[in-house]
């Protein structure tokens, strides 16, 4: 994905020599010779940078960037005058500008300007992306399941190319981490990362939402609106549960597929936008085809490359390897060590089926992490819900934690019980009471058991 710069001058010699430099240097160059061109390529083509001359026909520089800025917000833009004074100087910036040339222009210095711009917001890009992101991008990536290897494969395989993406798999199986690998890997990384949950709009707003509306466009309609199209332009949008896209808008996207001409809700005017598309689901794409409730030939367009995610629980060898990234991520995050692992947490959670995938898994660690403060996890403090399975998948989950034995089962469970009544009780006849059992009855099991006793709370 080339950088793009926008050089505006009225001087046709140094409008050539600016944008010939700048195509040695392998950007895509955009040229306006007034403030009124300027405008109208900016919104067109959306580019990196605006360079432009402090005087021209029509405007000034200066009112060019403040206009410029209402339009494209995150566009770096850079003032080139005669008149170097330093009024001169505080007024672009002032007005917005992110530097300041002098003429006649230093082509080094210019290039290491646009580089350094560039680079800070590649990296100002990267970190939004971070601290909005779910805790960390790597994990669902992680494991040696074959599977799993042979979709990274595929994520280094596409990511550098532009094809369309689609991402399939069940609730909190980590689809948005996916995506975010196929963005970081392709050559977009440094440019916008947006998402958008199809599932979370109202039908009515969604068109105004994706596409942008013009002021007067509908009741409410105040002023002009970007949409995330337009915010994307050039980067990389996410669009999750495509699958509940409105009927409506299911034609209107796959004509700007086509095209990657969009138009705003209220004008008839074309908009372009030059944007990698991925698209996530949990949903059945082709039955949802068969039900009439998607497009058909949408399907087909957004379907290039698919990348079907396994659930959980079918990735046990996994398990323990992602359980234990979390607990250090997660502990890291709350400042303190991360607590270890021990083999009977182990045994519970790759015998756990973990309903709802990877994203269960983070809130059971940021769970265990938040009221445990002991230097390694126990079983009791990881919450499986019991509830979520069937009574076949329980009960196979209780032979996989305490083997076949009964005595051994009973045994063991007496022993987490008791344990955790004692720890939230402030003296054994508040834990016995606690436990439905005299007190006289809890010494004798805490001795059979090898439970320390805890000496009572003043």
């Amino acid at each position: 994905m080339k950088r793009s710069i926008l050089i505006v001058d009225d001087e046709r010699a140094q409008l050539d020599l600016l944008a010939q430099f700048f195509e040695l240097k392998k950007y895509a160059v955009h040229r306006a010779s007034s403030m009124k061109d300027a405008l109208d390529k900016a919104e067109l083509y959306s580019p990196d940078i605006i360079l432009t001359d402090f005087a021209m026909p029509g405007g000034s520089g200066l009112q060019l960037i403040v206009e410029a800025k209402k339009r494209l917000p995150s566009v770096s833009t850079i003032i080139v005058t005669a008149y170097g004074t330093i009024k001169t100087a505080v007024e672009a910036i002032k007005s917005g500008a992110d530097n300041f040339l002098e003429k006649p222009v230093n082509l080094e210095l210019l290039e290491a300007m646009t580089n350094n711009m560039l680079d800070g917001k590649k990296v100002a890009v990267e970190r939004d992306v971070l601290k909005n992101s779910s805790i960390d991008p790597a994990p669902a990536l992680l494991g040696n399941d074959r599977r799993m290897k042979e979709i990274a494969r595929i994520v280094q395989t596409v990511a550098p190319l532009d094809t369309s993406v689609l991402i399939t798999g069940p609730t909190g199986s980590g689809k948005e981490v996916v995506a975010a690998a196929v963005w970081r890997q392709s050559e977009r990384s440094g440019r916008p990362y947006l998402k958008i949950n199809c599932a979370s709009i109202p039908e009515t707003l969604f068109e105004s939402e994706l596409f942008g509306h013009e002021k007067g466009a509908f009741t409410g309609a105040s002023e002009r609106k970007a949409g995330i199209i337009e915010a994307a332009n050039g980067g990389t949008l996410l669009m999750d549960e495509v699958a509940d896209l409105p009927p409506g808008v299911q034609p209107k996207l796959l004509r700007f597929l086509e095209s990657r001409e969009y138009y705003r809700v209220g004008s008839s005017k074309p908009q372009k936008a030059d944007i990698r598309m991925i698209f996530a689901t949990k949903t059945d794409l082709a039955e949802a085809v068969g039900l009439k409730t998607f497009r058909e030939d949408l399907y087909f367009r957004i379907n290039v490359v698919n990348i079907s995610l396994p659930p959980l629980k079918e990735r046990r060898g996994d398990i323990f390897l992602i359980f234990e990234h979390f607990v250090k991520v997660i502990s890291k995050k709350m400042n303190r060590a991360a607590p270890a692992v021990t083999r009977e947490v182990r045994s519970a959670i790759e015998a756990y089926d973990w309903p709802g995938n990877v994203r269960e898994m983070i809130n059971s660690v940021e769970r265990a992490l938040i009221f445990s403060r002991s230097s390694s996890l126990a079983v009791s403090d990881i919450s499986l819900s019991a509830a979520a399975g069937s009574a076949g998948s329980r009960a196979e989950t209780i032979f996989r934690l305490f083997g076949g034995n009964l005595n051994a089962a009973t045994a063991e469970l007496e022993k987490i019980y008791i344990t955790e009544a004692l720890k939230n009780a402030r003296n054994q006849t508040e834990a016995a009471i606690s436990l439905g059992v005299s007190e006289r009855v809890l010494r004798y099991k805490m001795k059979a058991l090898g439970i320390t006793p805890v000496r009572d709370a003043i």
